[in-house]
């Protein structure tokens, strides 16, 4: 049997399957952390940018 190298799979993904509060927890970190390194390094933007509107949306579906 071989092992895959754990880091080649997606770890929010694996962390978040079955557990709905893990996968809100992890989002709202995300969001946040984004959106405070956004502020003090301008490429962050973009990508808070894009994430935001999705935090939001999962937060409201779920």
């Amino acid at each position: 049997m071989t092992k895959d190298w754990k880091y080649i799979l997606d770890q929010m993904e694996i962390e978040s399957a079955t557990n709905v509060k893990k996968a809100m927890k992890l989002s709202l970190f995300h969001d946040t952390a984004l959106n405070t390194l956004s502020s003090t390094m301008p490429l962050l933007m973009p990508l808070y940018t894009r994430d935001h509107p999705l935090h939001l949306a999962f937060g409201l579906t779920n």
